[in-house]
């Protein structure tokens, strides 16, 4: 049966929350406690970190135990390096010496019977942390698809001067023979018994005229791929940006910052070298050999075949002496390359932490033991082959080329075969077919890359969008509604189902649970970061699928966990949702957000850049992104975990400034900082994506079900 619960419509009223809690620290190897007289840096961290008797940096602990604040009845721990593999897809795991309490299974914890002296004498316990993502949460994009399919997909609407540029190209290639021809002819006329002057000059003429006629055509379709490199270079990021503004604003999350990155910049450079020269340089590189092959053979079959000799060489050498699957050994390097990449990533992302605990020789031993083992197997792997391609290599040489032409051409003009000049003159053009060889060897790499790209790039064109109501509708009043929403990351998993929740105008809900249970996404729901599978969310009685994006960006403001300023000014910042706003306007959002005192303190003020003049905290940063949504000015507020990173001595100011500025307007609020949510009008307890249990904070204490055992464990911290 879905949940289905109405907020009282009853305005807010500001409690200010407990910022520490006093508490004796246990004797351990490690230990947490608290210290009111000197406030932490860390910004979820209860009190101050010991070990071996020396206070560390609470941040440090925060960093390497991302799941430390969700459950803050974890009293003792002694980081594993197990730290240090991805948590984004894998387990922490942790040693435990000591527990206030202990971990019950489906990462619900409870209280432990007694915190007396036996307690904290605990055996050491294995623990281990779920992935940062739970599988009901996996990041969901769209794969590459291999193959040439995309590759042809996204080069069609340049696909005529592409052809066009190809025929001019082999024009080009048939137009290289005639200058060899014309010095076989010039050679001829100047070696006669007789020499003919005037047919001489005839053949000089020709010849350049051939030089530039081939000049020309390769000139032309150079020009052409160019040209078409710069209109599908601006049709593909025209393409890109289109997509992107469409996309679910959830998609960024689950594909990150890097794959747009690659697609919009490297992706699309790498069809820049694709169109605008390996197209035409390989048609340059396969037709101009075959042209000059045939040449010699016109000239004699066995001047063709004397200049063809050398690559036959190079081939036979190459067979005899290979040795193993090519393929079989690029996976290995691979392979290796991956090792190496990942120990790069757990070194530089745990050695603040053992260096902390005094390890930070492991995190180094490891990544040199791996980046030995790789130059170790690299060189067994490539070392063989490089001397089977130094040793054939040796018959494409110039000299070596020279020796085989001249010296069978000799042998065929002292037999009566060939003329001396037809000898030097399939010798010159034997001289340059091995050159042909790399430019097609460097075409296919870019033909490999680009394919990989253009998979990449037709992945993301075909990303799932909003789709954009064809008459929009205007929200009649605020209030939320809810009705039987489903939503899945992973088909068959749902992250919300089947939810029904009502929220009057005006009106303040929370929703709290257990990591995973599905909060947060029916938070972003609400923003529509992504669109619901099932149900409908609709504001003022209008589904948000209905609203053009304006509308709900003025309707919706949403303040997130993860806070992304941009390398612009704070002003610039604080202004991205309300560009007209007046500088007064920003200075009121940011003083009731409690950062302006702050950014008066750097070195440009309002005009500091991010990331250039000033590195923000989190919980700065998250008070420039409160002041953000603030100066927004929208009826309806989604705050997920908004103080989760302010540090106590302006959580209480914080926490004040939102009652009063969310006065009148409908809220939503994502917490596990329950002492933030007390006095708002409804709390729902989300599990497994459903709420599992509604009403108000003494409600839901006096019923003694889940949230009463949340509200009992929080309280044991903060006692």
């Amino acid at each position: 049966m879905p949940s289905t619960a109405t907020v009282p419509s009853t305005p807010p009223s500001a409690t200010p929350p407990s910022s520490t809690f006093t508490a004796t620290p246990i004797r351990s190897a490690y230990s947490i406690g608290a210290d009111p007289d000197q406030p932490l840096g860390g910004q979820h961290c209860l009190g101050y970190v010991e070990f071996g008797g020396k206070r560390l940096d609470p941040a440090v602990l925060e960093a390497a135990v991302p799941h430390l604040h969700r459950h803050p009845s974890l009293r003792a721990v002694m980081p594993t390096p197990e730290h240090l593999i991805d948590h984004k897809t894998k387990p922490l795991s942790l040693v435990v010496n000591d527990l206030r309490t202990a971990p019950t299974p489906r990462r619900s914890w409870s209280r432990s019977a007694s915190n007396s002296p036996a307690a904290t004498r605990s055996p050491t316990t294995s623990l281990t942390f779920p992935p940062r993502f739970p599988p009901q949460e996996a990041p969901t994009v769209n794969e590459p698809r291999a193959g040439t399919q995309p590759l042809l997909r996204l080069l069609a609407p340049v696909a005529v001067p592409v052809i066009i540029a190809i025929v001019l190209q082999i024009g080009a290639a048939v137009v290289s023979v005639i200058p060899y021809l014309a010095i076989l002819r010039l050679s001829r006329a100047l070696l006669a018994q007789t020499p003919d002057p005037q047919a001489a000059w005839a053949q000089v003429g020709w010849f350049l005229g051939a030089i530039g006629l081939q000049t020309l055509l390769g000139s032309l379709a150079l020009l052409l791929t160019h040209f078409a490199d710069v209109e599908l270079q601006a049709r593909m990021r025209r393409d890109l940006t289109d997509t992107l503004g469409r996309v679910p604003l959830g998609w960024f999350d689950d594909a990150g910052s890097a794959r747009v990155r690659q697609c919009v910049q490297n992706d699309v450079d790498s069809l820049h070298h694709l169109v605008a020269h390996s197209v035409v340089e390989a048609v340059a590189a396969v037709f101009t050999p075959l042209a000059g092959v045939a040449f010699c053979f016109w000239v004699d079959w066995r001047l063709g075949l004397a200049a063809l000799a050398p690559m036959v060489l190079y081939f036979a050498i190459y067979s005899l002496l290979a040795r193993g699957d090519m393929r079989e050994i690029m996976a290995r390097i691979a392979a290796g390359l991956s090792r190496v990449s990942a120990a790069i990533v757990d070194y530089v992302g745990g050695v603040a932490v053992l260096k902390v605990f005094g390890r930070g020789g492991e995190g180094s031993a490891r990544f040199t033991r791996v980046s030995r083992e790789f130059r170790t197997e690299f060189s067994a792997l490539v070392g063989p082959q490089m001397k089977i391609q130094s040793i054939a290599l040796l018959a494409l040489a110039g000299p070596a080329v020279a020796l085989i032409c001249l010296g069978l051409g000799t042998w065929f003009t002292g037999a009566g075969w060939t003329a001396p000049g037809e000898v030097l003159v399939v010798t010159i053009v034997a001289l340059l077919l091995p050159s042909t060889l790399y430019t097609v060897a460097a075409a296919t790499q870019a033909r490999g890359e680009s394919l990989e790209a253009a998979a990449r790039i037709t992945a993301l064109l075909d990303e799932p969008q909003l789709s954009e109501p064809t008459e929009p509708g205007t929200p009649r009043g605020h209030d939320v509604v809810i009705e039987h929403v489903d939503f899945s990351y992973v088909p068959g998993r749902k992250a919300v189902d089947d939810v029904s929740l009502t929220v009057p105008e005006g009106g303040t809900l929370a929703l709290v649970g257990r990591s995973g249970s599905g909060k947060s996404t029916l938070a972003t729901l609400l923003a529509r970061f992504r669109d619901v599978e099932a149900g409908a969310i609709r504001i003022g009685g209008i589904d948000v699928r209905e609203m053009s994006p304006e509308t709900l960006r003025r309707t919706v403001g949403i303040v997130l966990q993860d806070v992304q300023l941009p390398a612009i000014s704070i002003a610039d910042n604080l202004r991205l949702g309300s560009p007209s706003a007046t500088d007064e306007q920003v200075r009121e959002a940011a003083t009731a957000a409690r950062i302006h005192e702050r950014i008066m303190q750097l070195p440009r003020g309002y005009d500091s850049v991010v990331g250039e003049d000033v590195r923000l905290s989190g919980g700065e940063a998250q008070r420039v992104a409160i002041a953000r949504t603030l100066l927004m000015d929208t009826p309806v507020l989604v705050l997920d975990e908004a103080t989760s990173a302010t540090d106590p001595e302006s959580e209480v100011e914080i926490q004040q400034a939102l009652a009063r500025l969310t006065r009148g307007r409908t809220v939503v609020v994502v917490a596990h900082r329950l002492s933030t949510i007390v006095d708002l009008d409804a709390i729902a307890v989300f599990e497994e994506g459903r709420v599992l249990e509604y009403g108000t904070h003494a409600e839901l204490v006096a019923r003694g079900g889940a949230y009463a055992a949340l509200w009992a464990d929080y309280q044991g911290v903060a006692a």
